[in-house]
C-alpha cells in the first residue's frame, strides 16, 4: 500500500517537516483502509511543488478512523529530502492548494500463509527457484519482515541482539517491551539509560526500580541524559555517588537545574 502527501504550497512542506518529519513520523489524512493493521509496512510518498516524487518506507503506528494514518519513518533515508526543504524554505510565498493526502489501491490485504508444496521432498513446483524447499539446491522465499506482535513478543522473549533491534526500531512504543524481558542484563540497562533515542518511558521505568538504580552508574546515566527531564532527573540524585555528584557540580555541559542541586548536596 502507499500513501501519498502531494504539496502544492512550499510552506506547507517546511510546516510539516519542522512539526512532523523532524520527529520521525507524518499523519496522513485519509480513511484507513479496512484491515489496515498496526505497524504494517507501508510505502510514503512525498511529492514536492516542484513536482518531485520522493519515497520511502514507513510503519503504521495508528489508525484513527476519522483522522487518518499515522505512520514512523528515517526522513534520512528519504533521498532528496534535505534538497527539497532547503529549496522550500527559499521560495517566495506562493498561491496554491492545501496537501492532498490519498491512498493508493489496492488496499493493505494480510499475506496469506504459505502453502505446503504438493510435489515430492526435493523436487522445485516450478523452475522458480525462489520456491524450491531446503535441500533442492535453491534458496527458500525469504521470510518476511516480523509485524506487530512479533516484535512485541521479540522485545520480551527474544535474545540480547534481539533486544538490540528492538531499541533501534523506528516504533518507539516497542521500546519499553525491553525492559521486561527476563533476559535483560544490567550492562544493557546501563547503556539504555544512555540512550537518547528510546521512548521517555523507558526511562520513567528505569527511574523507578530503586534496585536498578542502586547498581553502578545507572543512576548517574539517567541524570547526565539530555533527554531525560532535568526535574526527575534532580530526584535521583540520591543514588548518585559522592564522587559523581562532585564531577556533576564542576561539569560545565551538565544542566543547570541539575548542577545546582548537585552543588547544594555536596554542601549539605
Amino acid at each position: 500500500m502507499r500513501l501519498r502527501i502531494r504539496y502544492s504550497r512550499a510552506a506547507d512542506l517546511v510546516a510539516d517537516h519542522d512539526a512532523q518529519f523532524t520527529r520521525r513520523g507524518v499523519l496522513v489524512r485519509v480513511a484507513p483502509p479496512e484491515g489496515l493493521a498496526l505497524y504494517a509496512s507501508v510505502a510514503l510518498e512525498i511529492v514536492t511543488p516542484e513536482g518531485a516524487l520522493l519515497s520511502t518506507d514507513a510503519q503504521v503506528v495508528q489508525v484513527a478512523p476519522g483522522v487518518g494514518v499515522a505512520v514512523t519513518f528515517d526522513p534520512a533515508s528519504v533521498a532528496g529530502l534535505g534538497e527539497a526543504i532547503a529549496a522550500a524554505r527559499e521560495a517566495a510565498p506562493g498561491e496554491g492548494a492545501p496537501p492532498e493526502h490519498a491512498v493508493d489501491p489496492p488496499p493493505w490485504v494480510a499475506p496469506e500463509p504459505e502453502v505446503a508444496a504438493s510435489e515430492p521432498p526435493g523436487e522445485p513446483a516450478s523452475g522458480d527457484e525462489a520456491s524450491q524447499p531446503a535441500g533442492a539446491g535453491g534458496a527458500r522465499r525469504a521470510a518476511p519482515k516480523p509485524g506487530g506482535n512479533d516484535r512485541i513478543h521479540l522485545a520480551l522473549h527474544g535474545n540480547r541482539d534481539d533486544r538490540a533491534s528492538i531499541l533501534r526500531d523506528l516504533n518507539k512504543q516497542l521500546h519499553a517491551y525491553v525492559l521486561r524481558n527476563p533476559g535483560l542484563q544490567m550492562d544493557e540497562v546501563l547503556a539504555i539509560a544512555k540512550m537518547t533515542t528510546i521512548h521517555p518511558e523507558v526511562y520513567a521505568e528505569i527511574a523507578g526500580r530503586k534496585d536498578w538504580l542502586a547498581r553502578p552508574g545507572v543512576a548517574i546515566a539517567l541524570v547526565r541524559n539530555a533527554k531525560y527531564s532535568a526535574n526527575e532527573a534532580v530526584k535521583l540524585l540520591g543514588y548518585v555517588s559522592a564522587h559523581d555528584l562532585r564531577q556533576l557540580a564542576k561539569d560545565p555541559h551538565a544542566r543547570p537545574m541539575v548542577q545546582a542541586a548537585a552543588r547544594r548536596r555536596l554542601l549539605g
